[in-house]
């Protein structure tokens, strides 16, 4: 199958963990079929190159292309598609993320009579006027979604709630292309320890970016009701300072570790010593972290959103009591059979072998189905 893949971002060598979810996709996908992929922003360069057999055309649009700029971009990247279809002409395009690359991917497709299908993959159905989150606070940003929707011949969400949130989105009618495909992660690379004991020496991890989406003060105010209870923090971003203040407010500076940003290929021996992963986001379009930790043998605690309530046990967003009774009634016996679980878990639903092969089924629906 010949496939495009319409992405913001996208690694500029194998080493470049970019979005590692699509990376280690696009590996398993050009095992057996030509893929070709147009990065619209990242990286900054015109020149093409190869990760793993498949080609790789980015635009180089930059992070903050707005306006007749981002215009421009857009036509670009459709020029692009155009000349690659002329030389091999693809089957299908998919879009990762259904803003301007679905605007875009759809924009080829209609011209060029291929099916597209457009995943969601952020913050595309939500807004937070409170913290500048999310596509549905901007008009614009909003249009670029409705465009991507409605013109997609498939859509794809990760999990239920994302499959949900799309539902209460589209018209009725268009309920019927929308389907659910999970991320896949790399159980290679995220496994249990090669020596597991009875006990791990880090009680609570909490893996991301520091930001308000993600809401880590929900997470230290539980931590902070949890008495001697430690916490592992991996991630950087723009509230470091702010949190870091924070547990000297709470009083829990001496059971809560800021290890910064940390490496893709490092991750693992976090999730490895951990027994939980602590998430309290109050939104996630899947939430890789979870599925991360279960394949390393760690559990799930966190908010109902993305794959959390899927995979993990839950309450609702900013529930700081509900999220206390969930980690005092937790079951603490039989950690190893527990440990196994989650692992079997992913490895039945959550692979990238999984995700290649749902996707795969999505293409060959909608090639089978364009333009109905």
């Amino acid at each position: 199958m010949q496939i495009g893949i319409v992405i913001p971002g996208f690694s500029a060598d194998e080493s470049d963990w970019c979005i590692p979810v699509y990376l280690n996709l696009v590996h398993e996908l050009a095992r057996h079929h030509q893929v070709r992929v147009f990065p619209i922003r990242y990286p900054y360069t015109h020149t093409p190159y190869t990760v793993y057999n498949a080609l790789v055309l980015p635009t180089g649009g930059g992070s903050y292309t707005r306006g007749l700029a981002r215009w421009r971009m857009l036509r670009r990247t459709l020029a692009l598609i155009e000349s690659q279809h002329a030389t091999r002409p693809f089957d299908v395009l998919h879009a990762v993320w259904a803003d301007e690359t679905g605007v875009v991917a759809n924009w080829a497709g209609e011209k060029l009579g291929i099916p597209t299908v457009v995943s969601i993959a952020g913050g595309e159905l939500v807004g937070f006027p409170d913290i500048d989150y999310g596509l549905q606070n901007g008009r614009i940003t909003r249009r670029l979604v409705d465009q991507a929707l409605m013109g997609a011949t498939r859509i794809v969400a990760p999990c239920d709630y994302s499959v949900l949130m799309a539902l209460e989105k589209l018209p009725p009618e268009r309920g019927a292309v929308v389907r659910k495909v999970p991320l896949g992660v790399d159980t290679n690379l995220f496994k249990p320890p090669a020596q597991e004991l009875d006990w791990r020496p880090r009680e609570y991890l909490h893996v991301g970016s520091l930001n308000p989406i993600k809401d880590q003060a929900t997470l230290l105010q539980l931590i902070a009701k949890l008495p001697n209870a430690t916490l592992d923090i991996v991630g950087d971003g723009p509230l470091y300072a702010q949190l870091e203040g924070m547990t000297y407010e709470l009083g829990i500076a001496n059971r809560v570790v800021f290890h910064g940003a940390v490496s893709h290929e490092k991750l693992p021996a976090y999730y490895q010593e951990a027994r939980f992963l602590l998430m309290t986001s109050r939104h996630e379009a899947f939430c890789m972290a979870a599925i991360e930790a279960l394949a390393c043998g760690a559990g799930v605690i966190g908010t109902a959103v993305g794959v959390l309530p899927e995979v993990g046990l839950t309450a609702a967003v900013g529930d700081v009591a509900a999220l206390q009774e969930i980690v005092i009634g937790r079951t603490r016996k039989n950690a190893q059979l527990q440990r196994a679980r989650y692992r079997l878990l992913v490895e039945t639903t959550y692979t990238v072998k999984h995700m290649a092969e749902g996707l795969l089924e999505v293409y060959e629906e909608a090639c089978q189905n364009y333009p109905s």
